[in-house]
């Protein structure tokens, strides 16, 4: 009984000590467009769509801080109708949140929260995205 008490008390401390800090590599690569949120008018499309639209926004760094996010949104026909790049800068909140601002004018670009990039790259819209 008093190992076990030892152990479980041995976890709740070292619990927290042990969470894993979000890396680079777990925003580099391809995450896949599930949402797009226009805001004027106001609507929300999922993606993909049921008229077969889909997109990517692809994550690469090219140092500690600089990144590039391509966003690609292709139609039903599988026609590339979106393929924009942005040169951005990597950092976080002060609330921790991993954001891509946008390099020399410091606007923000996408916010990280839960596993789900929010990309506002494009005026008046947020792209939702999952990796």
């Amino acid at each position: 009984m008093k190992i076990r008490l030892i152990f479980l008390l041995v976890l709740v401390t070292l619990g927290p000590a042990c969470k894993k800090e979000p890396r680079q590599s777990d925003y580099a690569g391809t995450w896949v467009v599930n949402e797009v949120e226009i805001y004027n008018p106001p609507s929300t499309t999922p993606y993909p769509s049921t008229q077969g639209e889909h997109g990517t926004i692809t994550v690469s760094f090219a140092g500690m801080t600089e990144a590039v996010l391509q966003l690609r949104l292709y139609d039903q026909t599988n026609t590339l109708r979106i393929d924009e790049s942005y040169q951005a800068v990597y950092g976080k909140d002060e609330d921790g949140d991993p954001y891509f601002k946008a390099e020399g004018t410091g606007e923000v670009l996408a916010y990280v929260f839960d596993k789900e990039m929010d990309f506002y790259g494009i005026t008046g819209a947020r792209i939702a995205a999952k990796k």
